[in-house]
């Protein structure tokens, strides 16, 4: 099982990057007239999501997959391959108003406990809606364990 970066998750990262990025650009302007501290806080803004924006785009199109799984074992973005034995379930994170979520992603678990690690898909790497890809990479997950792999 291969998941790429879809298409949609790309353009609705890039959008959301280009929209802070004028967020940014605003303090900017604020601060060029006689508030300094206004014109930096524009300008870490627009440098950090200028870095993710160039984060996605250069996911995009190198398309390196964002979970790759087979018999031996599964790879969450590119990193290297782990055995199945240290896969303890893909779960959904988000960051919300109130009850409404703003940004989602997925988190694949590869320890116990409350420190556990863990390996996240960012949600411009996402191959589908997070709650979707989560249920996906489980239920493959479960097959290969069940299987004995």
């Amino acid at each position: 099982m291969t998941l790429l970066p879809a298409k949609n998750s790309v353009v609705k990262g890039a959008i959301f990057c280009l929209i802070q990025i004028m967020i940014g650009r605003t303090f900017m302007r604020i601060g060029a007239a006689d508030k300094d501290l206004f014109y930096w806080i524009g300008t870490a803004w627009v440098l950090g999501f200028l870095f993710f924006l160039g984060r996605i785009l250069f996911a995009y199109f190198t398309q390196k997959p964002s979970f790759k799984a087979d018999n031996d074992g599964f790879s969450v973005m590119g990193k290297p391959k782990r055995p199945w034995s240290d896969y303890k379930g893909a779960q959904v994170k988000a960051i919300r108003f109130y009850f409404f979520p703003i940004l989602s992603w997925v988190v694949v678990k590869t320890g116990t406990g409350m420190m556990a690690p863990q390996q996240q898909i960012q949600w411009g790497h996402l191959s589908d809606k997070p709650k979707k890809m989560a249920k996906k990479m489980n239920s493959f997950a479960a097959k290969q364990i069940a299987h004995g792999n």
